[in-house]
């Protein structure tokens, strides 16, 4: 099933997740989370020998463009006594954020859920192994905080660089991820949504992260899982040449775009980040609806193995991180 004939089914299918799941939950409390990932997230795969490198910092892939850059879909139950509800990892849909290679092959790996009860198809969010369901617990203070404990099983999928993960026949290799532990504490809330934020056949119900919720493993504090409110603004880049051989000093080009689902003009800034620590002068300018292009070079002096990404700097609310754009420099006499 693909994001447009979800729309309507999954009008349907989630009102059956409501009632035969939570039959006692009333619709005006029970309510979904839409999330994306920011920057610093990462799993360990060194449980699985062949990956380097075998910690593997990971960005967030847009579910379905109804649900703006969501990559994390939550399930809250009705809260009960003290403010305590059960919580339930939907869908998850990431990839690497860095070039992988598994044996000698370079290749793309995916961690995804897929609990959707068929909402979302698995030609949108693949999950080819039986997986223990994610979850954990949710306690809501009504002075504005939040504190979560959850779980997340997940599969790991292994495709050649650059090939659809959604096509089954391009799996190199499939299996369970080690179980991941997630929480936040304190993290705030508020009843109103944030700017952008897509109200479909998910419904928040009152509920909303207000800002950046710092998940994170409290048995393995490197571990980090940082989730936001989803964002209407999207942001890719690549590298051209993405391996460069020549005489020095090498130029390489980035060439990205932003794309911006609202409604309505919004004001963005926005700058390149590299791998070295080098910003470039953020650029604010006014965003009409849609993509926009954007354009960034590079002039090396000696070899190099860096990567290049657009941060969105403002709206606060809205910033996120593009792809590392990678490329490798090689000079000869």
């Amino acid at each position: 099933m693909n994001c447009r004939t979800a729309r309507s089914f999954a009008m349907v299918s989630a009102f059956t997740l409501l009632f035969f799941v939570l039959p006692l939950a009333s619709a005006q409390s029970a309510g979904y989370d839409l999330l994306q990932t920011g920057s610093d997230a990462s799993i360990n795969l060194s449980s699985i020998p062949g990956f380097s490198p075998a910690v593997v910092p990971l960005r967030g892939v847009p579910i379905c463009a109804c649900t703006g850059n969501t990559d994390t879909i939550m399930y809250r139950a009705a809260a009960g006594a003290g403010g305590r509800a059960s919580l339930t990892v939907i869908a998850l849909f990431m990839k690497n954020n860095v070039p992988v290679t598994f044996g000698k092959t370079a290749v793309d790996v995916y961690i995804t859920v897929n609990n959707s009860n068929g909402v979302i198809g698995t030609n949108t969010v693949p999950q080819p192994d039986t997986l223990p369901a994610s979850t954990g617990s949710l306690t809501i203070s009504p002075g504005g905080t939040f504190d979560s404990d959850f779980t997340v099983n997940a599969d790991v999928i292994v495709v050649a660089a650059g090939a659809n993960v959604r096509d089954p026949a391009t799996h190199i290799a499939h299996r369970a991820a080690p179980a991941v532990h997630l929480g936040a504490h304190g993290a705030p809330w508020s009843r109103t949504p944030p700017a952008g934020y897509p109200e479909c056949f998910f419904p928040a119900n009152g509920f909303y992260p207000a800002g950046p919720v710092p998940e994170q493993d409290p048995t393995n504090p490197a571990h980090r899982h940082p989730v936001v409110p989803t964002s209407p603004i999207t942001a890719e880049l690549r590298a051209t040449p993405a391996s460069y051989s020549g005489t020095c000093p090498g130029r390489i080009n980035f060439d990205g775009t932003i794309t911006y689902s609202g409604t309505a003009p919004l004001t963005i800034s926005y700058r390149f980040i590299r791998s070295d620590g080098g910003t470039s002068a953020p650029v604010s300018m006014s965003f009409p609806p849609g993509s926009h292009t954007v354009h960034y070079d590079w002039t090396l002096g000696g070899p190099a193995s860096d990567w290049v990404a657009i941060q969105i700097v403002s709206p606060a609310a809205m910033a996120t991180e593009s792809n590392h754009a990678a490329f490798t420099l090689h000079c000869t006499p």
